[in-house]
């Protein structure tokens, strides 16, 4: 509809009905260029949701296969408006998606289907899902989400927590840690798991172990508080394993937070850099079990004061 844009979608409707076409089918052409920018109503049905999703993904797809996109304020395909529009329809459909595997997908099957593109489906993929989390982050200030909270929930690298594999999951947690700062109660779970996290980061255990196992001695502790502190991240592992439980371990880290701290500090405190190597592991992976377990909420290095 080159001389009235404004008219897509909604002439096609009017045409399928004309036609003979269900009120189901119309609907759905109509709502698939939902929403046409910021502020714009949102597709309703999930024929019109689905349609509106295939659209822009077909566009996000086609775009940054030929190696263009955005620079600047330069966007002449309406590439942020399409990735905007894909995370919003999901937000209003409330669609528990997997954004990020659907990306791997579809840029796999732009490989098959384009090899003169001589697309990587890798770089590919790897690209929009960087593309879709700083979207994900722009969106979110736009709603009035402090700025390094949305950083802190888009950052983590603990794959569990990734905001691309539920955007739903993500932004309600993101206002449930906006929740918690408003009303003064974030400050001491981020200064533990800070301190945690920093000495976390000195040793080797990956981001994904969330449960002691076998990289945690019991044996080797010479201290209360170590046994208090592998009583934490032992309580913590269901809940941080099991998926939307964010608020239930926001609860039992506050519930910790004497536990945690006599681990660093007071008369049964510990030195975590001492000279026994053993011990020094043994210590290290307690702390990065609980950082791992923290991150499932947020990556909280990158919350500020």
């Amino acid at each position: 509809v080159g001389e009235f844009p404004e008219l897509q979608g909604i002439m096609g409707a009017k045409y399928l009905l004309a036609e003979g076409e269900g009120r189901e089918v119309a609907l759905a052409v109509w709502e698939h260029y939902l929403p046409r920018g910021a502020g714009d109503s949102l597709p309703d049905t999930p024929p019109g949701a689905l349609l509106a999703l295939a659209d822009r993904l077909e566009l996000l797809l086609s775009i940054f296969s030929r190696g263009d996109r955005p620079t600047g304020s330069s966007d002449p395909y309406g590439l942020r408006r399409a990735a905007n529009g894909v995370l919003q329809v999901i937000w209003h459909q409330q669609w528990p998606i997997n954004l990020q595997k659907i990306l791997e997908r579809l840029s796999r099957e732009w490989e098959l289907m384009f090899p003169d593109l001589n697309v990587d489906s890798i770089v590919l993929s790897e690209i929009l899902i960087e593309y879709f989390k700083q979207r994900w982050i722009s969106l979110m200030e736009d709603d009035s989400l402090d700025p390094d909270i949305a950083q802190a929930i888009a950052g983590s690298v603990n794959s569990r927590s990734s905001i691309l594999f539920d955007p739903c999951e993500a932004r309600e947690r993101a206002g449930f840690l906006q929740t918690l700062r408003n009303e003064g109660r974030l400050l001491a779970i981020q200064s533990l798991v800070q301190r945690a996290s920093r000495l976390a980061d000195k040793g080797e255990l990956g981001r994904d172990v969330l449960r002691a196992g076998t990289f945690v001695d019991p044996s080797l502790f010479v201290s209360q508080s170590e046994a208090a502190m592998f009583e934490v991240i032992e309580a913590l592992s269901s809940v941080a394993e099991s998926k939307g439980k964010y608020r239930e371990l926001a609860t039992c880290l506050q519930n910790s937070r004497q536990a945690l701290g006599a681990f660093f500090d007071g008369s049964d405190s510990v030195l975590v850099m001492c000279d026994d190597l053993s011990l020094r592991r043994n210590r290290l992976n307690l702390l990065s079990v609980l950082r791992n377990q923290a991150f499932c909420l947020a990556d909280f290095t990158k919350l500020e004061n």
